[in-house]
């Protein structure tokens, strides 16, 4: 069924079609939330929030664009308005000296998660978008609403920032990062 019409549905009533709305976009609307906050409630909050606003403007969906770019589209305007609001992050220099005695997995998640914090908010953005949520060149830059040119760059500047960060934080798996031709590589979130 085409997405314009089970929006129709939904406004006409139906409960399948609602359930259907929330059942299919909430786990990937919760996960990009999730690593653009690193806050299980905050994404909780704001994936509430992204619905509440759908809900209200689903009438205004036209059908032009999918209806998970809309949707991610909401997202990221929830998650600006919530970000604007947070006060400046502690950084993780600052962190309880028990992060320390982490498996070596976990300090290389925790690395991971570093270096993404440490993305400008575009190059963040368009790196969650391709890499993690899986959206292709084209989806993502009418997401964020920027050429599919500017996204391909910041994608490219926030591949290269990871590497290097990876690189500096986890020397020790230098060889495991080290890609073919030695060119690092990033892990997928």
């Amino acid at each position: 069924m085409r997405e314009k019409t089970r929006v129709q549905k939904i406004l006409q009533g139906d409960k399948g079609s609602g359930e259907w709305l929330v059942d299919t976009w909430y786990p990937p609307i919760y996960r990009l939330l999730y690593q653009l906050t690193r806050n299980t409630e905050a994404a909780e909050d704001l994936v509430q929030q992204t619905f509440a606003a759908a809900w209200k403007a689903l009438e205004n969906f036209r059908g032009e664009a999918r209806l998970s770019t809309w949707l991610y589209r909401i997202a990221l305007r929830e998650y600006s308005a919530w970000k604007q609001k947070q006060p400046e992050a502690v950084p993780l220099e600052c962190a309880p000296a028990s992060l320390l005695t982490l498996p070596a997995a976990g300090l290389e998640a925790l690395a991971l998660q570093q270096a993404m914090a440490a993305l400008p908010e575009q190059q963040l953005q368009a790196f969650l978008l391709v890499a993690v949520q899986q959206l292709s060149a084209k989806e993502a830059a009418s997401l964020l609403e920027i050429p599919v040119p500017t996204l391909k760059s910041r994608l490219a500047a926030a591949r290269q920032k990871l590497r290097a960060a990876l690189s500096e934080e986890m020397p020790q798996n230098n060889a495991a990062v080290e890609g073919a031709e030695g060119v690092p590589s990033v892990p997928v979130v």
